[in-house]
């Protein structure tokens, strides 16, 4: 114990040194949009040369997870039977596993070739019907450790930025390390990568740490998530009796089970963490900056968040830091859309959770409603299907406070959702991230923001002048759902930034690289479903390159059909850049100020 003592106390003056002899420069956020696709033993497709990945295989990589229905793995799908599963999908399951294992593989199998055997015998199609929580806790009770024969080792998966088939993936990570250099003053800068976001909290883990090691950090896994901070929030004078408690909080809250067997050192590094909470302040002291993954943002929230509403000890650590300059914090997917709350104009900020822009336009945002993942199928959504724009009032860490934050935005046509909840909540800014992209935050004063773009794609911002004038003209009907609403849009690409002020008054500043389109003639067809995969992109930049002034899209949904409307006004800006990227060619066209009308 004294050794560990004076190990804090001299990591403790290491930082009080680098702090007092670096020059203050304010702290980034670095939120991406989700869609990093890297090469690795894993993901051989997202490889730009397979064949260099038999290497891998050869050098007891982890290729993908194994699989087994065998007499222990059963017993364990039915330990969880009685508190997991519903009575009737308990009792066809049984069934299920008792018919199949007689014929079961003596060999591991991939998870795929394990559902198929499953439903060879599946005839009342119940795992096509088991809610999401219970067909991955299955999985979760049949997969097997895999641990290397000659060192006794867990074996990890294997990355490879630098073949990842798309050029932009490792160049999002790189940029977050440079960043934290130019921040940091540090070679390579101490980077911190938070798993909370998942469902299994240990899985991505061997990822994210090559991933950003070989982008030039040195790292190390914060092992927080929603299941230890409960624990490690409690007072108790016996921690060893409350750490144990760990794989039951794991099920009850994560719904994920039997992770100590996959992830021995993973989990043994968490329980340490649980034991001795001091040990997460001393890793987030020593950080340069933190990199939190994707997956369920209401999960990254709870690991960081306490239940009354109030930081953890732990996010009060970070959020001193990040005040303190010199900090950078980043996430991707849910973990930038976890980042939006606290408050702007004395308006608090919510987080987004789920939602689909036709249902949203039908059926309006509802608040603090978080539905089941994948409820439809076992018929247990009550009145939160998947589809439902829903939010959370309370936001998420509050890190940013300009306006809500969504994510994988115009791949999934997600233009719609974002208007809706803007509208709904009274939000006068709004903001979409697209994937393998990043929205860069530097706060240049009290009162400024700067907000820059790098990455593949752009940035689309959603702004309602009408609150910002204390008005609203927009009509609401009696269900609370908008029946037409319309605000300004603008669209932002690599080299493009904008400074936002305390009133929330946007300032553009597109890249000199770019030029006034060279606008196109010819009317513009009228575009079905514009919100479903990325229409709407696509039939924006048509119009940013043209001489027309409008364009008209449809949306059906419950067999009712509404109307959006994409408007240039006299205010709009429209410039075209062509350029390398990543290796790669780009032909953009941002814009600000066009007017979205949406109406049903």
């Amino acid at each position: 114990m004294r050794l560990f003592s004076a190990i804090l106390l001299l990591f403790s003056a290491i930082t009080l040194a680098k702090t007092e002899n670096t020059p203050y420069k304010p702290s980034q956020l670095f939120l991406v949009g989700g869609g990093l696709k890297s090469c690795s033993s894993m993901s051989k497709n997202q490889c730009l040369t397979p064949e260099k990945h038999q290497e891998i295989e050869v050098n007891n990589s982890k290729t993908h997870a194994l699989f087994q229905l065998n007499h222990k793995t059963r017993a364990q799908v039915f330990a969880l039977m009685d508190q997991e599963y519903s009575a009737e999908h308990a009792k066809q399951l049984k069934k299920l596993l008792n018919k199949a294992i007689k014929n079961a593989s003596k060999t591991p199998v991939s998870k795929g070739e394990m559902v198929k055997f499953l439903k060879t015998f599946d005839n009342n199609q119940l795992i096509n019907r088991l809610s999401d929580p219970e067909y991955f806790l299955l999985l979760d009770a049949l997969e097997i450790a895999q641990i290397d024969k000659v060192t006794g080792e867990r074996l990890q998966e294997t990355v490879d930025l630098d073949r990842s088939k798309n050029s932009f993936t490792p160049q999002i990570y790189r940029d977050f390390v440079k960043r934290a250099q130019r921040l940091t003053h540090q070679q390579r800068p101490h980077i911190l990568v938070v798993t909370a976001s998942a469902r299994d909290s240990f899985e991505a883990v061997d990822f994210y740490i090559q991933a950003f090691v070989q982008a030039g950090a040195n790292t190390q896994w914060l092992p927080i998530d929603a299941s230890l901070q409960p624990l490690i929030s409690a007072t108790a004078n016996d921690r060893a009796n409350l750490c144990d408690q760990l794989p039951t909080k794991r099920l009850a809250i994560q719904k994920s089970a039997y992770r100590e067997a996959i992830y021995p050192d993973l989990v043994h590094q968490q329980r340490l963490a649980c034991l001795e909470p001091q040990r997460l302040l001393e890793q987030v002291k020593q950080a340069d900056g933190i990199f939190i993954n994707g997956g369920d943002q209401s999960l990254t929230k709870q690991a960081f968040i306490k239940a009354n509403g109030q930081d953890t000890e732990v996010m009060a650590l970070i959020r001193e830091k990040f005040d303190r300059g010199n900090f950078i914090i980043g996430g991707t997917s849910a973990g930038t859309a976890v980042m939006a709350g606290g408050q702007f104009n004395q308006h608090a900020m919510v987080m987004i959770t789920s939602g689909q822009s036709d249902r949203a336009m039908f059926y309006g945002a509802h608040a603090d409603v978080v539905p089941t993942e994948g409820c439809q199928k076992s018929n247990t959504c009550n009145d939160a299907p998947n589809d439902q724009l829903t939010y959370a009032t309370s936001g998420g860490l509050g890190l940013f406070n300009l306006g809500i934050l969504d994510t994988h935005f115009s791949e999934r046509g997600r233009q719609g959702r974002l208007a809706v909840l803007a509208h709904t909540t009274q939000h006068q800014l709004a903001f979409g991230v697209d994937e393998r992209t990043a929205l860069v935050v530097t706060r240049l004063n009290q009162d400024k923001h700067e907000l820059s773009v790098v990455g593949q794609s752009g940035v689309f911002i959603v702004e309602n002048p009408l609150i910002a004038n204390n008005t609203n003209a927009n009509n609401t009907d009696t269900n609370n759902t908008p029946s037409r609403l319309t605000v300004k849009t603008h669209y932002i690409h690599q080299g493009d930034s904008l400074v936002v002020n305390d009133t929330g008054t946007l300032k553009f500043s597109l890249s000199k690289d770019k030029v006034v389109t060279e606008q196109t003639t010819g009317l513009l067809p009228e575009i079905n479903n514009i919100f479903a995969g990325e229409n709407y992109l696509k039939a924006a930049k048509l119009l940013c390159l043209s001489d027309q002034t409008e364009l008209i899209g449809n949306v059906s949904y419950d067999n009712q059909r509404g109307k959006v409307i994409v408007t240039k006004t006299e205010h709009s800006v429209s410039v075209q850049g062509l350029y390398q990227l990543a290796k790669v060619e780009k032909h953009d066209c941002s814009y600000t100020h066009y007017q979205l009308t949406l109406s049903h």
